[in-house]
């Protein structure tokens, strides 16, 4: 079992060909190597490849396992190296993205009718690049 107060927290996007898409693999990471997870967004069909933005916490090594185990069996692993960010010169506070972020990273602060964004929320589904009609919200490599 891991110790949380070693942790660490690193946030990844898995993809997998649909051969593996009804594998266990976040089963096996857990029991095999002792990580725990939370899943952030996933889009899995067993018609396709499947892609899963997850957090993976627990002792270093034990995370570095996991990411080999994982590229041996033929998931492509990036650790998250991107992000979305608002521009606030562009932003108008129309609300759109509101209606189209799953996770409430996105909202209209009432009453004074101004978009925040919690970037703690975001699961980079990338929803609101499409649907902000100015393009405040921009996709960023960091």
């Amino acid at each position: 079992m891991t110790d949380a107060r070693n942790d660490i927290r690193k946030r990844f996007v898995l993809v997998f060909p649909h051969e593996l898409v009804n594998r266990p693999i976040i089963y096996e990471l857990c029991r095999d190597f002792d990580v725990a997870f939370n899943i952030l967004h996933a889009s899995v069909s067993s018609e396709r490849e499947g892609r899963v933005v997850i957090e993976l916490a627990g002792a270093s090594s034990r995370l570095t396992a996991a990411a080999q185990h994982l590229e041996r069996i033929g998931v492509t692993i990036d650790s998250l190296n991107q992000e979305v960010r608002r521009n606030e010169d562009t932003c108008i506070h129309c609300g759109t993205c509101e209606g189209f972020c799953p996770t409430g990273a996105l909202y209209v602060a009432r009453p004074e009718m101004r978009v925040v964004y919690d970037e703690t929320k975001c699961v980079l589904c990338e929803r609101c690049l499409n649907a902000c009609p100015t393009h405040a919200m921009e996709f960023r490599f960091r």
